[in-house]
C-alpha cells in the first residue's frame, strides 16, 4: 500500500484515540464482549495485526478505537529495547499488546545472548510475543526457528522465577488466500505447544484499492473460512487460532468466528474505512 495512505490513517486513528472523548459507540465494542484467550483477557476478539502501529505511537490507546489488542512490529530484539506505548487515555479499556518478533535471522550462537539481554525488556511492555515466520518454510529455515523459540522457551521459565511473568507466544504464517501451503509446517510446528498460531492471508504488496476490494468477493471469504476450518483440526485444543487478513465487515469477522478463530486482526480495513472501523464491526455482531 502507498506508504501516504498508511501514514495518513495512522494520524487519523491516533487524533481520534488521543484527542477526543470516549464516545458512546467506543463503549458499546466492548460490551459483553470480553474473552480470556491464552490466559488474557481481551476486551474483545478484534485487534489490529503487526504493520499499522509498529512503534507503539498508538499502543494501548487502540482500546479507545474499539479494539482488544494490537501487535507492534515486526521487530528484532533489538529494536524492542527503543520502543515507548503510549497509555489509553482515562475511562478507557486500554488494548492488549503484542510484540511482533523477527528472529529467524538470529545465529544459533547469537540467540541466547539476545535473548537473555532483551526479554526482560519485552516482557515490561508486552502482553504477549508474537514470531513472525513470514514466509521461511523450507525444512533447514524451519528447524532454525524451531532452535531458536525453544531457547526462548526455555529462558521464559528461567525469567519467571524473578517476574513471576510468561508472555504468550504465539507463531505467525503466512500464506496466500486462495493457496492452502501451511499443512505440513503447522504439523512440524505443533512439537512447540506454544500458545497461539496466527495465519495471516496476504496477497502481498503492495496493497491497493483492488487488492481491498478482492476481500469483498463472497468467494474469497468462504475459500479462506474453509482454510480456517482445515487449519482448527490440525492445531491443539487448547491453541489459539489468529486469523488476520480480509476483514472488513462484521460478516467476515463472524465468519472468520464461526471457523474457528479465537481472535482476529485486521490492517488495511484501518487505511480504507477509517478509524472507527472496530466500532462498525463489533457494533452488529
Amino acid at each position: 500500500m502507498p506508504a501516504n495512505n498508511r501514514d495518513m490513517a495512522f494520524k487519523a486513528a491516533c487524533k481520534q484515540a488521543l484527542s477526543i472523548p470516549i464516545s458512546a459507540q467506543t463503549t458499546h465494542a466492548f460490551h459483553n464482549k470480553a474473552t480470556t484467550i491464552m490466559g488474557l483477557k481481551f476486551a474483545n476478539r478484534l485487534g489490529i495485526a503487526a504493520g499499522f502501529d509498529k512503534q507503539g505511537e498508538l499502543g494501548k490507546a487502540a482500546g479507545a478505537l474499539g479494539f482488544g489488542h494490537i501487535e507492534l512490529g515486526t521487530h528484532t530484539f533489538e529494536q524492542c529495547t527503543s520502543l515507548t506505548i503510549k497509555n489509553a487515555p482515562a475511562d478507557c479499556k486500554p488494548a492488549l499488546i503484542g510484540i511482533n518478533l523477527n528472529i529467524h535471522e538470529v545465529l544459533k550462537d547469537e540467540i541466547n545472548i539476545k535473548i537473555r539481554t532483551h526479554l526482560k525488556k519485552i516482557n515490561n511492555i508486552a502482553d504477549y510475543i508474537s514470531i513472525n515466520l513470514y514466509d521461511h518454510y523450507n525444512e533447514e529455515a524451519l528447524q532454525h526457528v524451531i532452535r531458536n523459540i525453544s531457547e526462548l522457551k526455555k529462558y521464559q521459565l528461567h525469567f519467571s522465577t524473578d517476574t513471576n511473568k510468561i508472555l504468550p507466544l504465539i507463531i505467525k504464517l503466512h500464506t496466500n488466500p486462495q493457496a492452502d501451503n501451511l499443512t505440513a509446517t503447522i504439523s512440524t510446528l505443533q512439537s512447540l505447544s506454544v500458545s497461539g498460531i496466527a495465519i495471516s492471508f496476504d496477497l502481498g504488496k503492495p496493497v491497493t484499492k483492488n487488492t481491498f476490494l478482492f476481500w469483498q468477493d463472497p468467494l474469497a471469504q468462504a475459500h479462506v473460512c474453509r482454510q480456517l476450518e482445515h487449519y482448527r483440526k490440525l492445531i491443539h485444543e487448547n491453541t489459539a487460532l489468529i486469523a488476520i487478513g480480509g476483514v472488513s465487515q462484521a460478516q467476515h469477522y463472524q465468519d472468520r468466528l464461526s471457523a474457528g478463530a479465537d481472535l482476529i486482526q485486521l490492517h488495511n480495513a484501518l487505511v480504507f474505512n477509517g478509524p472507527d472501523t472496530a466500532y462498525k464491526i463489533l457494533k452488529e455482531t
